[in-house]
């Protein structure tokens, strides 16, 4: 019985410790769900801006340094209800500012806390061939991004 409860417990000690090591690299790759995008208002209080509500987006690293982005509004289909080519003027700008993505390469420093994303397509032509570091933080399932010091996202896992 000794011998038992004594393989038991450093089989036990063996997996926490190798979970423990995982490096934040392991932490991020595979693919999160946007929980919400906050804002720090003058108060100091985080808020989902009025830009933000109804938004559903993903953001998925691979274990060979790429990620991808995506974001768009809820309803989205009611501004396609009609071709490209028919639609005003009104219709085409809440249609490009509805959705937003971007993929390209990322790094991750443990040290500071920081991920970089080398952009190298986006949405956004202007952000091709830029970079956007953010600050993160992981809790339980959730990831948190920090774009400067008062835009934050948070992401869980599917």
């Amino acid at each position: 019985m000794a011998v038992r409860n004594t393989f038991i417990f450093l089989l036990s000690a063996l997996l926490f410790t190798q979970t423990s090591n995982a490096s934040d690299k392991d932490e991020f790759i595979g693919t999160w769900l946007l929980v919400h995008s906050q804002v720090l208002d003058e108060s100091g209080n985080w808020k989902v801006p009025e830009n933000s509500v109804g938004m559903i987006g993903s953001i998925s690293y691979s274990a060979n340094g790429y990620m991808s982005f995506q974001s768009e509004r809820l309803g989205r289909s009611e501004i396609l209800d009609r071709r490209i080519d028919d639609m005003p003027i009104e219709g085409l700008r809440a249609l490009l500012s509805s959705y937003s993505a971007y993929y390209g390469t990322y790094e991750i420093d443990e040290e500071n806390k920081t991920v970089t994303h080398n952009i190298i397509g986006s949405s956004f032509l202007t952000a091709a061939g830029t970079s956007t570091v953010r600050t993160y933080s992981f809790s339980g399932s959730q990831l948190t991004l920090l774009n400067g010091e008062n835009r934050r996202f948070v992401w869980k896992r599917p």
